[in-house]
């Protein structure tokens, strides 16, 4: 496991102030700032999650993760990937196999385009090369 779980991206983002002479988020506060951009969660789902000795068997619902990603101020991916971590399971991490861009998303669709042509062919370049 290489990325952060969500009990720390939880953490994190509590204590995020103390570095700049504040107290520590609490809990309630996190989970206003997502209520407030229409988010809503339960103060127990950020107390359980936070937890790291808590043990969890399924991922949060879709409101959920949006209402964390709103009050932790991150994606929607990197929840998801951060509470499956937090499971157990593999998100492909330290898989030297594939390639992962970031930022590219956000690139126009037609530069997209453009890198996964020229992935698929160096891939094939690259197998052909090894059979």
């Amino acid at each position: 496991m290489t990325g952060p779980t969500l009990a720390l991206l939880i953490q994190q983002a509590k204590g995020r102030r103390v570095a700049k002479g504040h107290k520590e988020r609490s809990f309630r506060e996190l989970k206003d700032t997502a209520d407030a951009a229409g988010h809503h969660s339960t103060l127990s789902s950020w107390q359980q999650w936070a937890m790291l000795d808590y043990e969890r068997k399924l991922m949060p619902d879709p409101a959920t993760i949006r209402a964390f990603a709103a009050g932790l101020e991150v994606s929607e991916t990197e929840v998801v990937l951060a509470a499956a971590r937090q499971l157990g399971l593999d998100v492909g991490e330290g898989n030297d196999a594939d390639l992962v861009l970031p930022g590219a998303g956000h690139l126009p669709p037609e530069d997209r385009n453009v890198l996964a042509t020229l992935a698929a062919v160096l891939v094939a370049k690259g197998g052909a090369g090894r059979g």
